[in-house]
């Protein structure tokens, strides 16, 4: 049974006094590393938040960045397809030149050929004349007629001397 004497009140006041130094040397320091813990954990949590959020604005960053890097290439792509075509359109005209001064050129030279056969029939025509007339010359012996045939022989041969000299 349960008796009230002096030992129960001193087992109580030994609880009691107990309960404070525990209260205030124990469970002080315990209350004060858990509140300490929870602060580190709300410090970790927080970094962590912030962290996400800095690692959000760094991608939102990178993928604008692509994105100019991709206009910025999608440019350079267009100005060197501008600058081929410009290139492009320069070789072809200065080919389209050189392809007509090649032909100014062959029709120039065909036109001098020409020319040169011409002079030559001509010069063949005028030694066959004169052929001709040296033979009728020796032939016939008429004076009159000689001397028709000396001028124009000597027209023909002056013709072919000034051509002559126009060639070279």
């Amino acid at each position: 049974m349960l008796r009230l004497d002096i030992n129960l009140l001193f087992t109580v006041i030994n609880l009691l006094v107990l309960f404070i130094l525990l209260k205030k040397f124990l469970f002080g320091r315990v209350h004060k590393i858990l509140e300490e813990r929870q602060a580190e954990i709300d410090a970790s949590l927080a970094d962590a938040e912030r962290s996400s959020k800095e690692a959000q604005q760094h991608l939102i960053e990178a993928k604008e960045e692509a994105k100019q890097q991709q206009l910025l290439r999608d440019k350079a792509v267009a100005d060197a397809r501008k600058e081929a075509a410009d290139a492009y359109d320069k070789i072809v005209a200065e080919a389209h030149e050189k392809a007509d001064e090649i032909v100014e050129k062959a029709n120039a030279k065909a036109e001098l050929e020409a020319k040169d056969r011409i002079k030559e029939a001509q010069a063949e025509i005028a030694d066959l004349v004169y052929e001709a007339v040296e033979k009728l010359e020796g032939s016939q012996g008429n004076v009159s007629d000689g001397k028709l045939y000396d001028s124009f022989l000597g027209a023909v041969a002056e013709q072919k001397k000034a051509e002559e000299s126009g060639n070279e």
